[in-house]
């Protein structure tokens, strides 16, 4: 986890340069594509692979982490009106939560009697859908020029 927690806390200002120059859009669908390959790279994982094998996905997982959270923080701020940051913060972190505990959810049905390889690879399986899903919203997000028109609009 501390690999997973170190490369997050490493590439949020990356991130962050990224987003003053280009807007959310492409950070968010890096780290989306970070957390596809990541989680794809799950699927290789067996009882048999070696530690390093281990830090360097949860490394990949970290990265996506690191651009997915300040890229979508950030995407909420370029896309409300000011006066409607409050609930449309309050809304994030619910379904932050909401996300959460549904992933619980899914981890102790699928950890319920066997905590193995078996298992960890139907939770990637079923995280790929998730990941290409993530994909596509990312991918539809307006660019920072689609805001920047709407406030002229205004």
């Amino acid at each position: 986890m501390l690999a997973l927690a170190g490369f997050s806390v490493v590439v949020a200002p990356i991130a962050g340069q990224m987003i003053d120059r280009l807007g959310s859009k492409i950070p968010l669908l890096t780290g989306a594509l970070l957390l596809l390959l990541g989680t794809g790279m799950l699927l290789t994982f067996q009882k048999d692979s070696s530690l390093l094998w281990f830090l360097l996905i949860m490394s990949i997982l970290g990265m996506s982490n690191g651009f997915n959270n300040i890229s979508m923080q950030t995407a909420l701020y370029e896309q409300v009106k000011p006066e409607e940051t409050g609930a449309a913060s309050g809304l994030f972190q619910t379904s932050r939560y909401l996300g959460a505990i549904l992933s619980s959810s899914l981890l102790g049905i699928a950890f319920n009697t066997n905590l193995d390889t078996a298992h960890l690879h139907i939770i990637a399986m079923i995280c790929i859908f998730f990941c290409l899903l993530v994909i596509v919203l990312a991918a539809r997000f307006p660019g920072k020029t689609h805001r920047l028109q709407q406030i002229k609009n205004s």
